[in-house]
């Protein structure tokens, strides 16, 4: 991890823009430094401010120190340059359920539920907050929809899974290489943990998924 960092820290020196400032971010947020993630991502903001990952992670790191009325602003600033965002969709409705605004908070859970590569929490929310509105019946249809999807085998994403994938490089990848970067991502934490039951399952999972 202290590599990784010197390693943004040499990329900001050679590449000063937004993604740049972005990818930093993104790595201090994963250790839990969210006052150092939320000054990296302020200086990517500067740089652009239409970039709709830096606005959805300032929202996210408002929402985890309680600063509601900041994170909301961050993530409907988010949704407003890219609608379809899911995980903005999610974490929005998330925080209207903390202020118990469930009536506000059932559109953007749909939404994020039809958008979202894994959406069984979405569905899980969606129906607690159709409970609170006391409509039992879409409460009781997303409730099986959650307890459905979450039968599925899903050991969660490895460390760092989602981390390219925010800032949009894994997809440019095509499918075939992302497998490949997959495996090859993999190994390497394999070696690091070789006894661990997750790490075995995730890498046969992606070596059969590469044949």
């Amino acid at each position: 991890v202290d590599a990784a960092v010197e390693e943004f820290k040499l990329l900001l020196q050679l590449d000063h823009s937004a993604r740049s400032y972005t990818y930093m971010g993104l790595c201090q947020r994963h250790l839990g430094k969210l006052d150092e993630a939320k000054d990296y991502l302020n200086q990517g903001l500067k740089l652009d401010s239409h970039d709709s990952v830096i606005l959805f992670n300032l929202g996210v790191i408002a929402r985890k120190q309680q600063e509601q009325a900041q994170a909301e602003q961050y993530l409907r600033q988010a949704l407003k340059i890219k609608p379809a965002y899911a995980e903005a969709l999610f974490e929005l409705g998330g925080l209207l359920m903390d202020e118990k605004r469930y009536e506000e908070a059932v559109p953007p859970l749909r939404r994020s539920a039809e958008l979202s590569q894994k959406p069984a929490q979405a569905y899980y929310k969606l129906a607690i907050a159709e409970r609170n509105l006391h409509q039992m019946d879409p409460a009781d249809r997303d409730m099986k929809v959650f307890l459905t999807l979450s039968k599925n085998p899903d050991p969660g994403p490895y460390p760092l899974q989602n981390f390219f994938e925010q800032v949009g490089k894994r997809g440019e990848l095509s499918a075939a290489q992302r497998r490949e970067a997959d495996v090859d991502e993999l190994e390497v934490e394999g070696k690091q943990h070789p006894d661990s039951p997750r790490s075995l399952y995730q890498r046969a999972e992606a070596y059969l998924k590469v044949n």
